[in-house]
């Protein structure tokens, strides 16, 4: 079967026990490492833009979710977008954020904060649960399919969503109910100082500098789990990334 072994197992899942599923996710857990290294460098040479942040979150969620991964990433965050667009007249990001973080009741895994699956985004969409950098991404991901700009911020330790109402840089946290913030509001977190917080609103944080952060998050968070095979996977996966691209500092969580 190739590469297409997953698909075809795929369309026998629904008349599988959950335990048998679990018991063929193992088996074919190589095969799935091996297909993740060979497609990881797809999304490299891809023009910078919300779609290649997409598709490195895609590849990691489909290797993350197994044979539980149901349905494709895209068509999730399609249709967020599409029942936001069944409720609200015209888009706009501060509604986005109430829509997906008061509506939809996206939160912050505060009682399983290190589960590796909080960085995988179709886990993220599907249980409602996941870290700020996981929740910023449906937001950034959703608003691209409004039309709208959001964008990440890498300030150190809280990952912060960025938009830009009438001019004027406001912070989103996705991770506690997508409340608004200023400089102030960020100072209050306690986990940079005013001027890593003032750099970090004025510089976007790319996919790239997106993804290498969340690859040192699963590189922690598979360590305190003691999954040391998924810890050095996705070290590779973050080796494959600063060789192509270029390494950036950038802090975990």
């Amino acid at each position: 079967f190739g590469s297409s072994l997953r698909e075809e197992v795929s369309l026998m899942i629904p008349n599988i026990e959950p335990f048998k599923i679990r018991r063929l996710n193992k088996a074919l857990d190589d095969f799935q490492k091996k297909r993740l290294m060979e497609e990881w460098p797809g999304w490299f040479d891809l023009k910078e833009s919300p779609a290649r942040l997409e598709k490195a979150l895609e590849l990691l969620a489909q290797y993350q979710s197994g044979l539980e991964y149901q349905k494709p990433l895209k068509e999730l965050l399609d249709e967020l977008a599409g029942e936001y667009r069944g409720e609200f007249a015209e888009p706009d990001a501060h509604q986005l954020a109430g829509f997906l973080f008061q509506a939809k009741k996206f939160k912050g895994n505060s009682v399983d904060y290190y589960n590796p699956q909080n960085s995988n985004l179709y886990f993220v969409i599907t249980e409602g649960l996941g870290i700020p950098i996981s929740l910023a991404c449906v937001y950034i991901l959703v608003g691209a399919r409004l039309g709208l700009k959001i964008e990440g911020c890498a300030i150190p330790g809280h990952f912060l969503a960025r938009i830009e109402p009438e001019g004027k840089k406001v912070l989103v946290d996705c991770f506690y109910g997508g409340r608004l913030m200023d400089l102030q509001d960020a100072l209050e977190l306690g986990t940079a100082s005013k001027e890593e917080i003032e750099a970090g609103m004025k510089v976007k944080a790319d996919s790239a500098a997106i993804i290498r952060r969340i690859l040192n998050n699963l590189i922690r968070s598979y360590q305190l789990n003691e999954q040391t095979d998924n810890r050095r996977l996705m070290m590779d996966l973050l080796k494959m990334l600063d060789k192509r691209i270029g390494a950036e500092q950038l802090d975990a969580f």
